[in-house]
């Protein structure tokens, strides 16, 4: 006999949690520390993480904005900012069965050119003609795929139920899975934005475009659930999806673990973004947050159920949200899926509200009667995503007035969460005054450390006798070399300020919010560039917080300061002028590129061409510039400003 047991949930609206008799293994694929990471979190109420959920969600334009800016970031991390060209569905259905009160087909979607995702499609037998909701199923981190079917998960028994309940249905192949086993499960080009999650995420996307071409699909009333990996792409998929209008993330969200695998931590995804708030930002269309007692989500109903409870209360819609837990070990068993159904069944069906739906009896349709061959190589694969990024950005490129803002719109924005780095507001900077001493040994008379609030780190400027802050110079440290000198004798002898930027510690400051100093997690040492930024993006963080300080001392803005610089720390410059636009001074003379290109999207996003095209029509003079000029000068003819720029062979 099953026992159940109802643990209290103390005022939280819209929140019931059960627990039930039965244990299990979860699949190993990196949550070997979780129960350790979940404790932390539990030490750390204030986590940063909790705090800017509560702060988000006081109004509707706060929650819209940072409902927007997590999908944004989610979209830039996987290499999907801009969007990629999404041509009409091309899909091919075979091989169907008729069962009592459904049927199975296979299924193939084209997601790229010469590319077939493989998936399996059941669909209610009503005889009517009526249209169905539809829901999205990825299957997770289990052995076979699509194709699971034990006690802690079976992909058909879901599927199945779903759709004798009126549910058209789709379970999909994770890349590396099923029939799609021989591209791998570990892959990547992170300049070029391609990576394992990403590819997943479009698949995903491709899918719900699938579902809603389907004649007997309502495109209005769409879900997505699954479990492990899989509750990772569900959450993903409904936060940049608006059409997915419910979701059941299962056994997968929690503040202090966030996924265990490379296709849940694509390089920038976590910047200062956790788990918790990628879940929310479906809010407020329903969300069933389903946890067990036997993995890292085991702290659901104490840390992150009520933080998630907190957003739909203050959105109004206390009763989108749900919690439920089951005691069990790792799983999308029969327990999570008879509480899954009774959600899907209230918001996708119109049923009323219920704890459970019992499960009926299945018989899953043996693997060899659903399988499909691979269509498409890895490396076809690859070059079609490195093509496509290349065409984008090529296409985006300014041609007039109109071009040239939307190029803004769409790349600064890229820009901006590749380097995770913007510029300070007037009321994030704090100034402290030291002796002059401290810039003596550089032959400076005077200094100023400045400490940007939301970025931790400390800036060091120096300055000239007169403190003149019309002219910034950037100087990597050990680097005793004169700015760009193309003709700029008296911008030379003019008083100016000198930026030095010195290295960054090795190991940065935790961004999930949960963990600090010697508790970082596991994973973000495993997925660095997932949860930390770039040298080179902290790099271009102090050139904008020293703008940031230079406006607020002097009170001339920061589109007023000449920003001067060579080699190296040229490029450092120029991309803080992409995210800050003004007057430059840039001499690439020296520069090595090497470490450029292996900033993620960096070439996507066209490298150093691509942010010069963001700074016009500002007064700029670029010395030797390693890129194909042609289109930064036509972007500054553009409104006849062509003589702003000077560009020096």
């Amino acid at each position: 006999m099953i026992r159940r047991s109802i643990r209290p949930l103390a005022a939280m609206a819209g929140l019931i949690a059960f627990a039930s008799g039965c244990g299990s293994r979860p699949p190993d694929h990196g949550e070997r520390d979780a129960s350790l990471q979940v404790a932390r979190a539990a030490r750390h109420p204030g986590a940063t993480w909790s705090e800017r959920l509560d702060r988000a969600a006081q109004s509707d334009e706060s929650w819209r904005a940072r409902s927007d800016e997590i999908r944004t970031q989610i979209l830039v991390a996987s290499g999907l900012w801009p969007e990629p060209e999404r041509p009409p569905v091309h899909a091919r259905l075979s091989g169907r069965v008729e069962r009592d009160g459904y049927s199975v087909e296979r299924v193939e979607i084209e997601t790229l050119p010469g590319f077939m995702l493989t998936g399996t499609l059941y669909r209610p037998r009503d005889g009517g003609g009526a249209r169905h909701p539809a829901i999205a199923t990825p299957h997770g981190h289990w052995a076979d795929g699509r194709f699971t079917d034990h006690d802690r998960c079976s992909i058909p028994g879901r599927s199945i139920q779903f759709a004798k309940l009126g549910i058209v249905t789709i379970a999909y192949d994770m890349v590396g899975y099923g029939d799609l086993k021989a591209l791998g499960h570990d892959f990547g080009d992170a300049p070029w934005g391609f990576s394992l999650q990403g590819l997943q995420l479009w698949n995903s996307i491709r899918v719900v475009d699938f579902l809603c071409s389907l004649p007997d699909v309502d495109p209005e009333r769409i879900g997505a659930t699954g479990a492990s990996g899989g509750g990772t792409q569900t959450f993903l998929l409904a936060a940049v999806d608006p059409r997915v209008k419910v979701a059941a993330p299962v056994n997968m969200v929690a503040a202090g673990f966030q996924g265990g695998c490379l296709c849940e931590n694509a390089p920038l995804l976590r910047l200062d973004l956790n788990n918790v708030e990628i879940a929310a930002a479906i809010a407020p269309r329903p969300l069933l947050l389903i946890s067990c007692t036997g993995d890292w989500t085991h702290g659901n109903l104490e840390l992150e159920a009520p933080a998630l409870a907190r957003v739909y209360a203050a959105r109004g819609a206390p009763e989108r949200f749900r919690a439920a837990q089951v005691d069990a070990g790792h799983n999308y068993n029969q327990d999570t899926r008879e509480i899954a159904y009774a959600w899907f069944a209230q918001w996708l069906l119109g049923a009323p509200p219920a704890e459970r739906i019992a499960e009926a009896p299945f018989v899953a349709e043996p693997r060899e009667s659903m399988a499909l061959p691979l269509t498409g190589t890895l490396e076809s694969i690859a070059a079609q995503w490195r093509d496509q990024a290349r065409g984008r950005f090529e296409s985006a490129q300014p041609m007039d007035e109109a071009t040239l803002a939307e190029y803004r719109r769409l790349y600064r924005v890229a820009w901006e969460r590749t380097l995770g780095a913007r510029l300070p507001a007037p009321e994030d900077v704090s100034i402290e005054l030291v002796s002059a001493a401290t810039a003596a040994g550089a032959g400076m008379v005077g200094s100023v450390r400045a400490a940007i609030v939301p970025f931790a780190g400390a800036v060091e400027l120096a300055n000239d006798a007169s403190g003149d802050p019309a002219r910034l110079e950037v100087v990597l440290d050990g680097d005793d070399s004169p700015a760009a000198t193309t003709e700029r004798d008296a911008a030379s002898s003019r008083a100016g300020w000198r930026l030095l930027l010195r290295a960054h510690d090795a190991e940065p400051a935790c961004n999930a919010g949960v963990a600090l100093d010697d508790d970082v997690l596991p994973q973000q040492r495993r997925f660095p560039a997932t949860y930390h930024r770039s040298e080179l993006a902290r790099r271009v963080q102090d050139v904008l917080s020293a703008l940031a300080v230079l406006s607020v001392r002097s009170g001339i803005g920061p589109e007023r300061v000449e920003l001067v610089a060579r080699g190296d720390a040229a490029a450092v410059a120029l991309l803080a002028r992409a995210l800050a636009p003004g007057p430059c001074d840039l001499d690439f003379r020296g520069l090595d590129e090497a470490g450029l290109a292996a900033q993620p999207n960096y070439l996507a996003l066209g490298g150093l061409e691509g942010a010069a095209l963001l700074v016009a029509p500002a007064r700029a003079t670029l010395c030797a510039p390693p890129f194909p000029t042609a289109a930064i000068e036509r972007a500054w003819g553009i409104g006849g400003r062509g003589g702003a720029l000077r560009i020096v062979r």
